[in-house]
């Protein structure tokens, strides 16, 4: 621990300000600032201010001070650097800059209390939106498991010494219906790609909208998440046996764009996704385009940017987002409901949930329940025919 200076105020109150090496996150010196209104004398002030570097020193010895922000930039960092999903690493930041950040990210650590950590669930749940109002309660609860694993590392490394977000409830993520395109949108968006996919013009704004078409037709087709899509190669597209073989996803990182990374050969995500005949005919077309204009070397097909490298998930995302407002689509939808639709229709259709989970590459069935139990067919008949034979039963008396 630094050695103890006292000194004096213009006001002759006494007050430590020890310096504490460099803050890692703001790049500034570490010099926390102490008045003792109370102490009479140096030595009484000494003996306080000791008592307060010993809060202090911790989180110095990890280069920053105890305002929570800085604390939980400090590991989301420490994150990043062992590993951890780029995209959890986004959310993660996400959640800091837009709710933790704002409300509570210039308190210390050690002012904050379950009361607190319950307030900021509420408030965001109510007012995180981008418009002010309600958010999912999806979000929240990731929020939640958030703040808490980050205050388990506090308390193992001394910055804590509980963990407050522990001590409240974790908000319900709701019921999380998953929203798709009924028929009529369906058929809209259906003919819209099927047309455009014909135009074989190779200006760079014909290669930019038809690629980012292809993207959208293969998610509403296949199911695949925007990011597995744009992680396409051709040798993905397995034409003897009528699959395409989904084992790796792109993810943004910064200062390296997009980057394609394996998905583990441990996780469900890792899958073979069958396709017709039809299919396969629609990707071997865009991949002859792809070629009057790119020759052998797309090797991203069948999803690439007009130069034939990998495309960004968000720039994916967004160009549908456009297509959606032309077609006149419901805007709250985003390039995600094109899987919501596909695994819909497919159990709306009658196949048995266990398949369609496998489908989606979901780890069990109970997430595709959760998400569209809402759909599936025959619950209401059954309980309709139930109903109504103990109606019969009781209208004869037996």
């Amino acid at each position: 621990m630094p050695k103890v200076v006292i000194k004096h105020d213009r006001d002759g109150i006494r007050f430590c300000q020890p310096y504490l090496g460099i803050n890692r996150v703001t790049g500034r010196p570490l010099r926390p600032y102490k008045r003792f209104p109370q102490a009479e004398s140096d030595e009484e002030a000494a003996v306080l201010a000791e008592r307060w570097m010993e809060g202090i020193t911790a989180a110095s010895k990890v280069g920053t001070s105890r305002r929570f922000g800085e604390l939980m930039e400090l590991y989301v960092s420490g994150l990043d650097r062992t590993g951890t999903s780029p995209n959890t690493i986004r959310t993660y930041r996400t959640i800091l800059r837009c709710y933790v950040g704002p409300r509570i990210g210039s308190r210390t650590i050690d002012d904050l209390t379950p009361m607190d950590f319950a307030m900021l669930q509420d408030d965001v749940l109510e007012h995180g939106s981008k418009t002010g109002g309600r958010i999912s309660g999806s979000t929240v609860s990731r929020m939640h498991w958030f703040l808490s694993g980050a205050f388990k590392y506090f308390c193992s490394i001394g910055l804590a010494d509980s963990n407050p977000v522990s001590m409240i409830d974790k908000p319900s993520p709701g019921s999380g219906d998953a929203t798709a395109y009924d028929w009529e949108e369906f058929e809209a968006l259906s003919t819209t790609l099927e047309s455009e996919l014909e135009d074989s013009s190779s200006t760079r704004s014909a290669r930019y909208r038809r690629n980012r078409l292809m993207a959208a037709w293969i998610a509403l087709h296949t199911g695949l998440r925007v990011g597995e899509v744009c992680a396409l190669r051709r040798c993905d597209v397995i034409v003897p046996r009528s699959m395409v073989s989904v084992s790796a996803t792109v993810v943004e990182m910064k200062g390296k764009g997009a980057v394609r990374k394996p998905i583990p050969k441990t996780l469900t995500s890792r899958r073979n996704v069958s396709v017709t005949k039809s299919d396969l005919e629609t990707i071997k077309v865009h991949v002859d385009w792809q070629r009057s204009y790119l020759g052998k070397s797309g090797k991203n097909t069948p999803i690439c940017t007009v130069d034939g490298s990998f495309m960004r998930p968000s720039t994916v995302s967004r160009a549908f987002s456009e297509i959606r407002d032309e077609i006149g689509l419901p805007p709250d939808t985003s390039f995600h409901t094109l899987r919501h639709t596909h695994a819909t229709w497919l159990l709306v259709s009658g196949m048995d949930p266990k398949t369609v989970a496998e489908r989606l590459g979901h780890a069990n069935v109970t997430t595709l329940l959760r998400l569209y139990a809402h759909v599936l067919p025959g619950r209401d008949a059954q309980a309709a025919e139930a109903f109504s034979s103990l109606s019969e039963r009781a209208v004869k008396g037996l």
